[in-house]
């Protein structure tokens, strides 16, 4: 059984992994009037270490087709960190949109974002 001790860790050696950086926005929205919403505002959290890659894909993603027609990739960050699908990562003035995560939980030791380029 892994100890707490243990998986800190491995979450330290995965960070010294992260060669990039990158900024998170996540864009707020306020009621339109009519039932819907608009943007409101953009909150922007920079300078997270990350690591962009092209490896495999979920099966479910593919299936559903989340991604077709688009070009993916994984974004790995540091374990815990506040990113939520639909938030956008900028790495390098190339800008990433959150779709999804391949991986969570108790044993995490990245926080690994699939993500398709946006612009």
């Amino acid at each position: 059984m892994l100890r707490e001790k243990d998986i800190e860790l491995m979450r330290t050696t995965q960070n010294m992994a992260l060669p990039n950086v990158c900024t998170r926005k996540r864009t707020s929205y306020v009621a339109d009037g009519i039932g819907g919403r608009v943007p409101d505002s953009v909150d922007e959290l920079s300078g997270i270490p990350c690591r962009k890659s092209v490896l495999g894909r979920p099966v479910d993603y593919m299936v559903n087709g989340v991604l077709a027609g688009s070009t993916d990739k994984v974004i790995t960050l540091p374990q815990g960190s506040d990113v939520v699908e639909t938030d956008y990562l900028e790495i390098d003035s190339t800008v990433f949109e959150v779709v999804g995560f391949m991986s969570t939980g108790e044993w995490e030791t990245a926080l690994r974002c699939l993500c398709v380029v946006v612009r």
